[in-house]
């Protein structure tokens, strides 16, 4: 971002090739049912549990409900301190 030529990465130079482009404008975040359409990449059968750790308890457990009228098993909206034995 700062037009560097050359970065240091673990003590060692590297050439920037990459062009680096800020983008102000878009969020980072998926929503709901960019969300659910990822899930669709995977086996229901083959995803053991799915864990949900990000975001507000109002968003994620209507997700988590979804999620599971999806068909995926183990869906889960850890507590703070839960433990879960994998």
């Amino acid at each position: 971002m700062d037009g560097m030529e050359e970065v240091n990465i673990l003590g060692a130079p590297y050439k920037v090739k990459a062009e680096i482009v800020k983008m102000d404008y878009f969020s980072a975040h998926a929503d709901q049912n960019g969300l659910l359409n990822y899930l669709t990449f995977s086996k229901k059968d083959k995803l053991k549990n799915i864990f949900l750790v990000h975001g507000e308890e109002e968003e994620t457990i209507p997700l988590m409900e979804k999620i599971k009228s999806s068909g995926y098993k183990r869906v889960y909206y850890p507590k703070k301190g839960e433990v879960f034995e994998l």
